[in-house]
């Protein structure tokens, strides 16, 4: 199964943020997004534990190492859904 167009871009984030601290700007940048998408993508891998906020001074965010791509673990639990389903039918 192809990945959408919207987890194309979170996992597009996700890749570009691993192994760092980095900017909003930069990373809108190196994947050409806009920096508001961006901005939204980080603030879902924040608030779901891919990713932190450095809090201080200027934002700066970085992915939080071991974890998972966000869309293997959406992809994965469609799996388990598809499989666990038909079992409880």
């Amino acid at each position: 199964m192809l990945p959408t167009h919207e987890e194309a871009l979170i996992d597009a984030v996700w890749a570009a943020a691993y192994g760092g601290w980095h900017r909003i700007d930069e990373v809108a940048e190196s994947i050409r997004l806009h920096e508001v998408e961006v901005t939204l993508i980080v603030n879902f891998l924040e608030k779901y534990g891919f990713a932190e906020d450095s809090r201080r001074g200027e934002r700066m965010f970085r992915t939080i190492n071991g974890t998972p791509s966000p869309t293997g673990i959406a992809r994965n639990l469609q799996f388990l859904f598809k499989v666990v389903k038909p079992m409880n039918t």
